[in-house]
């Protein structure tokens, strides 16, 4: 197989294995931190600001990136993480990434310190301090660690767009950039949610359907929708499926599209 065949297989594969890693990514961000599985139309302002910072990560990249090619290769460790491809697939939910590897990293730690010492107990990682103040100190404390750790959460797909900009800078496009990134995350958050809003509107009675879901199926659809609660009704079952439905649908839908507006304009010469 030739150089040029492998070409041909890589892009291939491409086109089935980007779109997955974003979607994949997003529905498994909405499912963690989606505490109580509730649908859009019952988020209050902290879970909606949560949820919605990779989603605005997602698009403004997408948008930021897809007019500007990548820059040539440097030699040097990391170059792949100057990719477009891996800002839009990966950056969107840096923080969660991030997170997600200290918390396993500290799970990894704490059964090797078990096997190292068999008599190791493992106190609380994170706990609030014995001699943290009481009243408005511990309010500020609180409310300070709550917004560093959700905001990196959240909302560390900030450092590949601040890259991205940059890039988009040293072509002279900077401007463009920012526009594109702002227009496609505006149409894509609002589409997705202005959608489900329009649905569940149109179809109210069987999307707010007012009779509680039997035990053995509330219980099955709560583990599946990552949600918890005493009851749930047949429309809040209705409202979730439908919105894990379309995050997924609308993921997918603006990988492939960037994928499509992003590939290769010219072929290679052939040999």
């Amino acid at each position: 197989m030739d150089r040029q065949q492998l070409r041909g297989l890589w892009s291939a594969l491409g086109w089935l294995i980007f779109p997955s890693v974003p979607a994949l990514l997003a529905t498994t961000y909405h499912r963690t931190m989606n505490f109580m599985g509730p649908d859009p139309r019952d988020w209050n302002w902290v879970l909606g600001v949560i949820l919605l910072g990779p989603l605005c990560g997602f698009g403004f990249l997408a948008g930021a990136t897809a007019g500007h090619p990548d820059e040539p290769n440097r030699s040097r460790v990391g170059v792949w993480l100057s990719r477009r491809a891996v800002w839009v697939a990966l950056g969107p939910w840096t923080g969660f990434l991030f997170w997600a590897g200290v918390y396993w990293i500290l799970v990894g730690v704490d059964k090797l310190l078990k096997l190292a010492f068999p008599g190791w107990i493992r106190e609380p990682w994170i706990g609030w301090p014995a001699h943290v103040p009481a009243g408005w100190a511990a309010w500020a404390i609180g409310w300070t660690v709550g917004i560093l750790f959700f905001g990196s959460l959240a909302y560390g797909w900030l450092i590949p767009a601040r890259a991205a900009i940059r890039r988009a800078k040293r072509a002279g496009r900077r401007r463009q950039a920012v526009q594109s990134g702002l227009a496609t995350m505006a149409g894509f958050v609002g589409s997705l949610f202005g959608s489900f809003w329009a649905v569940t509107e149109a179809w109210r009675d069987f999307f707010f359907d007012p009779r509680v879901m039997p035990i053995a199926v509330a219980a099955l659809s709560v583990a599946l929708l990552s949600g918890c609660s005493n009851t749930l009704t047949v429309g809040e079952v209705h409202r979730r499926e439908l919105f894990n439905a379309m995050l997924m649908s609308w993921v997918l839908g603006l990988a492939l599209a960037w994928r499509w507006w992003s590939r290769p304009r010219s072929r290679p010469p052939e040999e």
